[in-house]
């Protein structure tokens, strides 16, 4: 008996959890569906485009109706019903083609993905708080079309869905089959009723022929959770969560609501037949007899809870007169792996045990303190007597005639005690310095690897940007009549999440660039001896503490007197200049800049390649790009492995310090002031033969500098094509920066990235190198114009 209380009680325990878990104001609940459902989503479109490739790739077929089955479950105990709805239809079709009843051809596979942008859209909608509404009755029709190829001749009969399990109505051992509960677990529910409760049991019956009928025992489960506790269901929870069917189902509910309220309820439209409720135990004011079953649809009109869907509504409207909403913010979740949370926890215990350790550490100065507080109050003393009694010293050493050894000898003698009570404290003193150099270095090695294992939890593969390219190059491949295969490499290279977030734009855009320009149509591809296949190649690598991106074709590549030609009709260019092919290629990220003959809706407006260099700058990082005619290009993107931590170069200028990406810094040079010459009033210097422009970060930010000295310092920063040296007092070094954001009036300042706190406790300001040069190209042309004027 003891071991069926502790097994039950567990089994209450378990359900009440569960419920608890399926609360219609449960935000938990709705982040955790949405992130799954993006997961769902994203295996459901990678494996249908497998199917496309290899139409007998079984595991792509099983994975992907384990994913649409898992979507429909998890969208239905939701109770977003759109979304449970449609992928029930799509998991049919997914069904017949595991049965090999439907075969996989390019007009399903189109369906498909279509169906996938639909699915795609309700989600994101009911993120927002909306629900979609649009009219898909043609897709439907097109998804019923692929199984009506097959299924012409079959009687119109309605069957339950796959995965209906027969219910057994005699007595067993299965835990999954519909029992009668023994007297001593209705014993164990009637002794946990409260005195005004009623402890019911309320059977449902569901509709066989319902198209959810696999989940009308959980959204029964939650609609009964509303009204009181649900102390055991039969089947089990767990079996009721596993997505089979079963016709009845069992709910011992201590409640203080009314059968009619309960009915009410249980009245799940098109999911259940009727529900009868058998009063276990009776409260202490009444007893009320066993109603009767009510089967009918109609709704009589009293109070019924409020669906996890409208929930959701009203919990976008509260958000949005707050001025925020939580939904919008459910892809900041990270998946981390456990072991580098269990590595984390083990350098906090460290870190702990090092705490301890200076604690003892900072006990033994403070005692050390105190005592050569007193040693020197003492010795004071000691001296005060010595030179108090130096006269009766002397006298005496007269009389006795002693010697000056032998004076000394008597005077150590009687204050030894002077110099030994110091040799203590000194040897106190060593130790405690030694062991704080040894628990500070354990604490730097600590902090170390604190930074790279935070650093690690935030690090998340590339392979969730690159996953979205398959479907977009296969789209815009069709589109324009080009047949493309892309190539995955470096899958598993990982880079910051925040990184991520912010590189999906600009390799979109130079995909698409290398689709349209790059590649060639079939015909010019068969006139220049290729495949008529085309290549992309999409990879990633690690240099050091960066990152590489690729994005190489096998196309035309870029022809540089063409380039050069429109750079001269749009006045890039003087006509004259000589362009190297270096040159010619950075000028493709001019803004306005495109080679395109004709516009078309995926390029040839200029627009796009000036927005990746521009965003791959904002990430601190380069890109570069190398072409030849006729055998493809390449478009290389460098960026540092996390936005959080940067190695910069910290420069001083006046009282003033600020740091420097290290990635922007191309070198530095000292300089003596007379090399500094002026051009057309812009102030330059000679490097290399090559004229470099300076600014002076001192008039920039109007800052009380004295830069007449003997030497100037330049920093060089920008790319190769477009240097500028910045003039500063001094160079303090190279150090590990930690970004902090700038907010409220701050944010704006040009020319500033954020800020750092430095080793002493002093804010350095972290310069954005790409924004400080158009300021101070603003800044000298406004400066020229002012000479000029004053001038005339």
């Amino acid at each position: 008996y003891f071991i069926f209380l502790l097994t039950f009680n567990f089994q209450c325990i378990k359900i009440i959890t569960m419920s608890d878990y399926l609360d219609p104001g449960n935000e938990e609940l709705l982040k955790d569906f949405f992130e799954e459902a993006e997961m769902q989503i994203e295996m459901l479109e990678q494996n249908i485009l497998f199917l496309e490739n290899d139409p007998n790739n079984r595991d792509a077929v099983d994975e992907i109706f384990r994913a649409a089955h898992t979507l429909k479950g998890s969208s239905a105990t939701v109770e977003m019903d759109e979304i449970a709805g449609f992928t029930h239809l799509v998991e049919n079709l997914l069904d017949e083609i595991r049965s090999d009843k439907v075969q996989i051809d390019s007009a399903l596979v189109d369906s498909l993905l279509e169906s996938i942008d639909v699915i795609k859209s309700m989600i994101h909608l009911r993120i927002d708080g909306k629900v979609f509404s649009k009219d898909i009755s043609a897709l439907k029709n097109k998804l019923s079309s692929h199984l009506k190829k097959q299924d012409a001749v079959k009687p119109e009969k309605k069957e339950p869905v796959k995965t209906k399990v027969p219910v057994k109505e005699e007595k067993g051992d299965g835990a999954a089959e519909h029992r009668e509960l023994s007297e001593y677990e209705i014993l164990e529910m009637k002794n946990q009723v409260s005195g005004d409760a009623r402890l019911l049991r309320v059977r449902v019956h569901f509709d066989p022929e319902a198209v959810m009928n696999t989940v009308g025992g959980i959204q029964a489960y939650a609609a009964l959770k509303d009204i009181g506790t649900v102390m055991k269901a039969v089947p089990d929870f767990e079996f009721l969560y596993s997505d089979n069917y079963y016709p009845v189902v069992d709910y011992f509910v201590e409640t203080e609501c009314s059968d009619e309220e309960i009915m009410d309820l249980c009245d799940l439209p098109d999911m259940t037949l009727k529900t009868e409720i058998k009063v276990v135990k009776d409260s202490d004011k009444s007893s009320e007899p066993e109603k009767p079953a009510r089967a009918d649809n109609k709704k009589p009109e009293t109070k019924s809870r409020a669906s996890l869907a409208s929930n959701t509504n009203s919990q976008k409207e509260k958000q949005d007169s707050q001025g925020s909403t939580t939904l919008g913010r459910f892809n900041s979740v990270l998946r981390v792996d456990s072991r580098r949370v269990d590595e984390l926890m083990n350098l906090v215990s460290e870190a702990v045990i090092n705490k301890a350790t200076f604690n003892q550490i900072n006990s033994v100065f403070s005692q050390i303190l105190v005592d050569f507080q007193e040693t020197t109050n003492k010795t004071n003393m000691k001296l005060k007597e010595l030179f108090k009694s130096l006269p009766d010293i002397v006298e005496d050493a007269k009389n006795k005639k002693l010697n000056a050894k032998a004076l000394k000898k008597q005077m150590s003698t009687q204050y030894n005690d002077l110099f030994t009570d110091y040799s203590e404290l000194e040897n106190t003193i060593k130790n405690s310095i030694g062991k704080f150099r040894v628990t500070s270095q354990s604490l730097g090695r600590i902090t170390n690897e604190l930074q790279e294992g935070v650093m690690r939890i935030r690090m998340v593969p590339v392979s969730q940007i690159f996953s979205r390219f398959p479907r977009l190059v296969r789209d815009l491949s069709r589109n324009l009549k080009k047949q493309v295969n892309l190539h995955l490499e470096g899958e598993e290279t990982e880079l910051d999440k925040s990184v991520i977030e912010d590189l999906i734009d600009p390799l979109i855009h130079c995909v698409r660039n290398s689709l349209d320009h790059g590649i060639e149509t079939e015909v010019d591809r068969k006139q220049a001896g290729k495949p008529i296949e085309g290549n992309i190649y999409l990879r990633a690598s690690n240099e050091g503490n960066m990152i590489v991106i690729e994005i190489e074709d096998d196309g035309r590549g870029i022809d540089v007197e063409s380039v050069r030609q429109k750079a001269v009709k749009r006045k890039v260019i003087h006509p004259d200049k000589i362009l190297s092919d270096i040159e010619a290629f950075n000028l493709i990220f001019h803004p306005g800049f495109s080679t395109a003959k004709e516009i078309t809706n995926i390029s040839g407006r200029g627009v796009g390649l000036d927005v990746v260099r521009k965003k791959i700058d904002k990430l601190n990082g380069s890109v570069s790009v190398w072409s030849e005619k006729g055998k493809g290009t390449k478009m290389t993107i460098r960026l540092p492995l996390t936005l959080a931590i940067i190695q910069g170069l910290l420069v001083r200028v006046g009282p003033e310090v600020y740091a420097i990406p290290i990635t922007s810094v191309i070198e530095s040079h000292r300089i003596k002031p007379e090399e500094i010459k002026l051009i057309d009033n812009y102030e330059v210097f000679n490097l290399r033969d090559e004229v470099i422009s300076l600014l002076r970060l001192n008039r920039l930010f109007k800052i009380n500098s004295d830069q007449n000295a003997d030497y100037n310092y330049i920093v060089l920063v920008g790319a190769e094509n477009n240097k500028v040296g910045l003039m500063v007092d001094s160079l303090i070094g190279e150090e590990d920066v930690v970004i902090k954001p700038l907010k409220d009036r701050y944010s704006n300042s040009p020319g500033i990235a954020g800020a750092t706190i430095l080793g002493d406790g002093t804010v350095s300001l972290i310069i954005d190198v790409g924004q400080l040069l158009d300021l101070g190209m603003k800044v000298e042309q406004s400066r020229r114009h002012h000479r000029e004027a004053k001038i005339l």
